[in-house]
């Protein structure tokens, strides 16, 4: 499962986005999602600007996204920041890490991760 972030979001909805058109081909097939919090960044845009909420949010997965979830995603997002390009064995294992994480909240594994 990939979730997306509000800036993908935008991306993908924007109809004359090219980064929009090249993010829908890389994600195409799997399954997608997003957190409530980037639901209600998402929404508040719309109304902000005037514009229909596209029909297509209100089909996605929507994950709740707890205080262990901020605290573990930023624990390893500051990881994946200081391992940056130059080592690609060790970025490969963060993400499999931040997936499993991915998981979790979805439902799909049972267990917690907060402290670690």
């Amino acid at each position: 499962m990939i979730i997306l972030d509000t800036d993908i979001l935008i991306e993908i909805f924007d109809k004359k986005s090219a980064l929009g058109e090249e993010i829908l081909g890389k994600i195409e097939g799997y399954d997608i999602a997003t957190t409530t919090i980037n639901l209600h960044e998402i929404i508040y845009g719309f109304y902000k600007v005037e514009k229909e909420v596209v029909k297509e949010l209100m089909v996605f997965n929507i994950l709740d996204y707890t205080r262990s979830d901020a605290l573990l995603s930023a624990k390893l997002e500051v990881k994946l920041e200081k391992v940056g390009s130059e080592k690609g064995d060790e970025k490969v294992q963060l993400w499999k890490e931040l997936q499993r994480v991915q998981e979790r909240i979805n439902g799909k594994v049972e267990g917690t991760y907060a402290g670690r």
